[in-house]
């Protein structure tokens, strides 16, 4: 799977709920939307390197 197609396959649901948390939690937790951002990035830089090890045990 190409990098830029992972990307934009986790992107769109990530960033639709941190949008959403931001909005509808109350000020003093909003910061959980930065998590869940935190949580996007982890999770595709985690999924590249195992496409990319899988790609290179071939």
């Amino acid at each position: 799977m190409s990098q830029e197609k992972l990307y934009w396959i986790l992107m769109p649901p990530f960033l639709l709920v941190a949008l959403l948390t931001y909005f509808f939690l109350p000020t003093e937790h909003r910061y959980f939307s930065f998590i869940i951002l935190i949580m996007f990035w982890v999770l595709y830089y985690g999924l590249k390197y195992f496409f990319a090890q899988k790609a290179s045990r071939r």
